[in-house]
């Protein structure tokens, strides 16, 4: 393949760059072909970092080498096309191809050529537009012309809610890619899954994933939302053909099967046959913008994730719209979209997520040339970046914070904001009551509804108490199991203990994404803490219980209120007495053993105290009791034979009949053979249980009976065809198979000649139905919980050992309460209870109830006691002595267990020495006192529960009595003391204000004059004499 040189008529002056302009540098050396239908890249030698744009158009356009023909390497540009004409500028690539291209060109061929062209082009990044044509023309004009489509159909029911104003009005098309489509010659997925991760980010599947988040965001700001494919209901099933639920298939198929017109779901073929008349894929491609159309929709947003090994997102719109009138609309909507897209991811998930612009498809992309309203198609990541993007499109938190920028760029589209941010959620409901007792506890419950991203402990979603803080619970966060959903609701379950002091306290609870930001609104409860005496109040009703026969069946339900508490249950209105296989009558838990149909009722419990009763919601018992069977016969005088079997065609009456069990001897059966088409035998059952049925067909033994009879079986997941030999087997019962049937629904087996095959003749005997009941014996304890003697403050465990027929489940009850792992409680529902923390509020019994499909069984209940914490009794007294003296102080305190002792001076630990003793004794003593001694005593008790520390006793130094009037301290009273009164005399009733003169007040006034002078010489002795310390002078 040589590339012709020459100019590009008419998009050599648009473009206004011709071949031999500038080359842009290439960043890649390779081209896109196609194996599998999935792109994969091959290296061309020639091509290196410094070619140019045009050299690697023209080694794609060669196509793939022999050597990689044989490897199943394949190109949708067809052999012999070259190219005539190239124009590149900065941004945008225009290239003319040969009259050969044209061969075989539809919608899907021209996406392929398109694919291999952008995909090869991204080595260029600076390319935002490939434009490809023929003769100047593009090569989407080469295509069947596009029919219109009616547009007033009823609108397919879209479900969602419509709550917010930001997008009220607006009527918008999303429409997920791909999908399961017939490609002539059989049913196959669109896109491949390189990576390996299965239907999780296979692009047909996950664009519905990705779109459901899309359409929440939508809808519940207010839009009308319509979907060409099956969005919101996966449980739809099947598509006849393929037996694969509803939301996997292609939009033609399901167009086609919601009954919308042929010129929206055949639009290019024009066969409005079955789905495999003709292949689907180019009317697939158009059926999702023709959809739009059809929906009168403002805008259509095609969704899409990539092929090519990159990395992030970019966006097209299209300036070769077969409307024009909308081109422009389209490129805002793009810019919109792409930017809050990335800025969503960068802010929430990836802050290094690539941007790969706004891109112009030029007509390539079917889904946004055709559609007559703005329309976009984003590739949001790519599937085959097996590293990094595939891993981020199976992550639902990625896909709703992806979703949620879209769902942002599409409000900036029509000039709105949005109603629900990022982190936005709106309150529901709680049960949090309004009065309680002191020191009660609660279960309670705060209802959230998400808006925003989705929820989970991974991303630190959580319940908060508002200001970390909650007067009715030590735990301020209340965590999230598994994922919450825009949309959806959550319930935060929790324990709330009333103070122990009466009064109105406020507790307060928001969102918040800890390490991030708080949310939402913030719901406030006032609740009264009442001292005064309360009626009872059911904090927990029992639940509706099924059990088979002989299982042993518990009925629980948690009270408030003050104590003390009792019970009475009762069964249909009717009080219940302990005896036989009924005990806990009159206790908070019921227990019915050896269960039977007679014990089917309603049950319920009255509590009462000596301020009031309440009565419980009932709960049903529903006890099954033993299998049953249901026999239909194809003659007259068989079971069930004239209200339910029936026949189509001819069919021959014969005396031989089946002789298993339960049938109806000498009546016969009914035959016929294979070699006529359209015949059948058709029995019919309404189960009034719900559950799983066995179907069992009989026949006689007959050597001409047909190997393989075909039987059509309905069932509650919808039909089985299933191959039965009557050449054996006979005069027994012989399994069809096992199904779930739903009550009140009738079911059909048809034995028909269509779809049997191997010759002979079919005899139609009898059908019988056996509903699988299990009899399962309730858990056996084998292991009890033990009681636990613990220090206050420190965590200790429960453990139950449990036998059964799984699966067990365990929920553990404190003083026979239902626990929720909140507060000081976590593993309430496993094999083993932790208390962490454990206060007074934690002392009681511990029990666990184990339960499976026979029923539940209590463990015993195991005490969890405390023992006695660390505490002082008797802490030192602050003592006084004279120098050189002695002191000792003591301590007492009791504890668990031996205590020990440190004493402290000032906060430092002494240690025995010549003078100190007993320093790890209940008593030290202090000998030779001296000024380094003086200082705060204390002393660190420290039991088996800990440590406490006694308040601090002072040492201080007690100085000798003074001698009155001895001023200069040397003992004696002199002429040196006088000198000192003399110089210090204010005279009556003048203070003296001066600290030297406090020892010339010796009357003890504020004054200084001859009273103090008269006893000044009473008091003198002379000098070297020593004075009278009991001198008064009086």
């Amino acid at each position: 393949m040589s590339i012709r040189p020459g100019l590009m008529l008419g998009i050599g002056c648009a473009i206004g760059l011709l071949w031999g302009s500038q080359p842009l540098a290439a960043q890649t050396g390779g081209v896109w072909f196609y194996r599998d239908d999935e792109p994969v890249r091959v290296e061309r030698s020639t091509l290196t970092a410094s070619s140019a744009a045009g050299e690697a158009i023209g080694a794609l356009v060669a196509g793939p080498t022999a050597e990689e023909a044989g490897q199943g390497i394949t190109s949708a540009i067809p052999a012999g096309t070259s190219v005539t004409g190239l124009a590149v500028t900065a941004e945008a690539i225009a290239v003319d191809l040969s009259p050969e291209v044209l061969a075989g060109l539809d919608e899907a061929a021209l996406l392929g050529i398109y694919d291999q062209f952008r995909l090869t082009l991204a080595g260029w990044p600076e390319i935002a537009s490939v434009r490809l044509t023929c003769k100047a023309q593009l090569l989407s004009s080469y295509l069947t012309p596009v029919m219109p489509v009616e547009s007033t159909a009823p609108a397919i029911p879209a479900g969602g809610v419509t709550t917010g104003v930001g997008l009220a009005g607006r009527n918008i098309t999303i429409g997920p890619s791909h999908g399961r489509f017939w490609n002539g010659s059989g049913w196959y997925w669109q896109r491949g899954d390189p990576c390996g991760l299965g239907e999780a980010v296979l692009e047909d599947t996950n664009s519905i994933r990705l779109t459901q988040f899309l359409y929440q965001y939508l809808v519940q700001d207010g839009a009308t939302v319509h979907s060409p494919r099956q969005l919101l209901n996966e449980a739809d099933c099947c598509h006849s053909e393929t037996n694969l639920p509803w939301w996997k298939m292609c939009a033609q198929s399901w167009l086609r099967n919601s009954g919308l017109p042929c010129s929206v779901w055949a639009n290019s073929s024009g066969n409005c046959g079955a789905d495999s008349a003709t292949s689907r894929s180019s009317d697939d491609i158009r059926a999702r913008p023709l959809f739009a159309d059809y929906r009168g929709s403002d805008i259509y947003i095609s969704c899409h994730t990539n092929a090519a090994g990159g990395t992030g997102t970019e966006t097209f719109r299209d300036t070769a719209m077969e409307h024009p009138a909308h081109e422009t609309a389209s490129y805002n909507l793009a810019l919109a979209v792409n930017d809050n897209v990335i800025s969503a991811i960068r802010e929430m998930y990836d802050s290094g997520w690539a941007n790969r612009g706004v891109k112009d498809s030029a007509g390539g992309f079917g889904e946004i040339r055709i559609p007559d309203r703005p329309a976009i198609l984003i590739e949001l990541a790519f599937h085959d970046r097996c590293d990094k993007d595939a891993l981020y499109l199976v992550d639902n938190f990625f896909r709703s914070v992806a979703e949620w920028g879209l769902y942002r760029g599409v409000c900036q589209y029509f000039g709105n904001t949005p109603t629900w941010d990022r982190y936005s959620c709106e309150y529901v409901s709680d049960t949090i009551p309004s009065s309680m007792v002191p020191s009660q506890s609660y279960n309670v419950s705060v209802t959230f509804r998400n808006r925003g991203v989705l929820w989970s402990e991974a991303r630190s979603f959580r319940l908060g108490a508002v200001n970390d803080s909650d007067p009715f619970t030590t735990s301020n966060r209340v965590t999230i199991s598994g994922e919450v959903r825009p949309g959806n609701t959550y319930s935060f379950n929790f324990i709330m203990t009333a103070p122990t002091i009466p009064g109105i306290y406020t507790t307060d609870w928001r969102m918040v994404r800890d390490g991030v930001t708080w949310f939402g609104p913030t719901h406030a409860e006032q609740v009264e803490v009442s001292g005064e005496d309360t009626p009872p109040v059911i904090t927990n009703h029992p639940t509706n219980q099924n059990a088979a026969g002989g299982a042993t069946v518990v009925f629980t339900l948690d009270a408030g209120g003050t104590p003390p508490l009792s019970y009475q249950w009762q069964k249909d209105t009717v009080d219940l007495i302990n005896g036989g296989r009924i005990s806990g009558a009159t206790s908070s838990t019921l227990q019915i053993a050896s269960a039977d149909s007679v014990d089917n009722g309603s049950y319920r419990c009255i509590v009462s105290n000596a301020f009031g009763t309440a009565t419980s919601n009932a709960a049903t018992l529903t006890v099954v009791t033993g299998p049953s069977t249901w026999i239909v016969e194809t003659r007259s005088g068989g079971q069930n034979y004239t209200t339910n079997f029936s026949k189509v065609g001819t069919w021959a009456d014969v005396t031989g009949k089946s002789t298993a069990a339960g049938t109806t001897a000498g009546i016969g059966h009914i035959y016929t053979s294979t070699a006529y088409a359209g015949r059948s035998a058709t029995y019919s059952f309404t189960p009034g249980t719900t559950g799983a049925w066995r179907v069992y067909a009989t026949w006689v033994t007959s050597s001409n009976a047909c190997p393989n009879t075909r039987h059509v079986v309905t069932h509650a997941g919808g039909s089985a065809s299933v191959i039965m030999n009557q050449t054996t087997g006979g005069n027994t019962w012989n399994l069809v198979g096992e199904f779930t049937l739903n009550a009140g629904t009738q079911y059909t087996v048809a034995q028909t000649t269509d779809g049997s095959s191997g010759g002979g003749i079919i005899r139609s005997d009898a059908i019988k139905w056996e509903r699988v009941v299990q009899v399962i014996d309730p858990p056996t304890i084998t292991q009890h919980p033990a009681a636990r003697y613990i220090c206050p403050g420190t965590n200790t465990t429960f453990s139950v050992t449990a036998s059964g027929q799984g699966p067990l489940t365990y929920r553990w009850q404190k003083d026979n309460v239902n626990l929720n792992d909140a507060g000081h409680y976590s593993g309430v529902t496993t094999t083993t209870l932790t208390v962490t923390g454990a206060d007074a509020g934690d002392l009681g019994g511990y029990r666990c109830i184990v339960t499976n499909a026979g029923g539940s069984t209590p463990s015993n209940a195991a005490a969890l006691t405390f023992k006695p914490a660390t505490t002082i009794t008797q802490h030192p007294e602050p003592q006084s002595i004279p120098l050189g003296g002695s002191a000792s102080f003591t301590v007492a305190a009791s504890g668990e267990g031996t205590l020990s002792y440190q004493w402290r001076k000032d906060g430092v630990n002494l240690t025995d020495d010549a003078r100190i003793t007993g320093t790890t004794t209940a008593t030290v003593s202090i000998v030779g006192f001296v000024g380094a001694d003086v200082g705060d005593y204390g002393c660190v008790v420290t039991g088996g529960c800990g440590t406490t520390t006694s308040g601090s006793a002072a040492l201080t130094v007690l100085l000798p009595p003074h001698v009155p009037g001895d001023t200069d301290d040397d003992d004696d009273v002199d002429m040196e003391d006088f000198g000192v009164i003399q110089a210090c005399l204010t005279g009556p009733d003048e203070p003296q204000t001066d600290a030297a003169c406090s020892r010339a007040k010796l009357d003890l006034d504020e004054d200084v004059d001859e009273a103090d002078i008269a006893i000044f010489l009473q008091c003198m002795t002379g000098p070297g004499v020593p004075g009278d310390v009991n001198c008064s002078g009086l």
